[in-house]
């Protein structure tokens, strides 16, 4: 009622103002589908790789250094074995192997079941089998966006089959993998570690440790964590060329920072991948390193107890 005239007015209420809502998130299905297309589209990349690899010269090449190298790794844990004419004769031949949809059958390429068919052949890849060998992956890099990683990638995934070591024992780590790197990983059924190692893994069983363009800390720490005769003859390392780290760095610094690859310098063997112009970025100053145990047992007792924990803070 109005005071003055003693009428009842109708009095409006004022309009709230209208609450805007935030944008809604973007469905949650979608995102999924998205995810999964994204990672469908890296494995086919890899498969692409895998086949890219195949036909070109460096894999054959890689192929016969890898067997040769890996049987002179282990020689001491086997009975002698060289590597038969007709499988290093056959890594110097083009031509494809088998299809990449059969990468986790783990039971040799069909050029390679067609080899072990031949005399010795056979016996070869028995020995290689009976080693069972562990594969440790350090430093890949996010292959999902990398081109040198993904190439990389593809090259171990052509090493595990050539080697039939399961992918169940292939152990990998790298802190830049993406949520799609690890997924594609764990498809392919490899272990991939929860926390960063930072190379310090004792190989309590013949390993071949897979480090691409690693930094010369996490070679360093490597050798430290295995510091003795039985687990080094333990190991083979395909990784950056150990004498192109010393070529490159002067040996007061090496001694001093990484003394674990200047003190074993002395008895490793090294073989340098043969890179074609075409990977040359990807594979660059890769060498396959082993450890012959015999060299090994000749070193005095002083150097394997002077080893301290690697401090790179100083």
């Amino acid at each position: 009622m109005s005071v003055s005239t003693g009428e009842w007015q109708t009095v409006q209420k004022k309009k709230r103002a209208k609450l805007r809502n935030p944008r809604p998130p973007p469905c949650q299905s979608i995102c999924l589908q998205e995810g999964a297309t994204d990672v469908l589209k890296v494995q086919r990349k890899i498969m692409e790789a895998m086949d890219e690899l195949r036909m070109d010269p460096f894999w054959e090449a890689f192929k016969g250094l890898t067997l040769s190298c890996l049987s002179k790794s282990f020689a001491s844990r086997t009975h002698p074995c060289p590597v038969p004419s007709d499988i290093l004769g056959s890594a110097l031949t083009s031509g494809g192997e088998k299809e990449a949809s059969g990468l986790l059958d783990h039971k040799g390429s069909a050029e390679d079941r067609k080899i072990g068919e031949k005399s010795g052949a056979s016996g070869f890849f028995a020995v290689i089998r009976s080693l069972e060998l562990d594969c440790v992956c350090y430093g890949l890099g996010s292959f999902s966006s990398s081109h040198s990683s993904l190439y990389q990638l593809a090259l171990l995934l052509l090493i595990l089959d050539l080697l039939q070591i399961p992918t169940q024992r292939c152990f990998i780590y790298d802190p830049m993998f993406s949520p799609e790197d690890i997924s594609i990983l764990e498809g392919y059924r490899m272990n991939v570690l929860p926390e960063n190692e930072e190379g310090k893994r004792l190989a309590t069983r013949p390993t071949l440790f897979y480090l691409m363009h690693c930094g010369k800390a996490l070679y360093n720490n490597l050798l430290w964590r295995n510091w003795s005769a039985s687990s080094l003859s333990n190991m083979a390392v395909i990784g950056n060329s150990f004498q192109g780290i010393k070529e490159r760095l002067p040996s007061r610094i090496l001694m001093r920072d990484y003394k674990c690859i200047f003190d074993i310098l002395s008895v490793v063997d090294e073989a340098l991948v043969s890179v074609t112009p075409r990977y040359q970025e990807v594979f660059n100053d890769t060498a396959f390193h082993w450890f012959p145990l015999e060299r090994l047992q000749s070193l005095p007792q002083d150097l394997w107890d002077s080893q301290l924990q690697p401090d790179y803070e100083g």
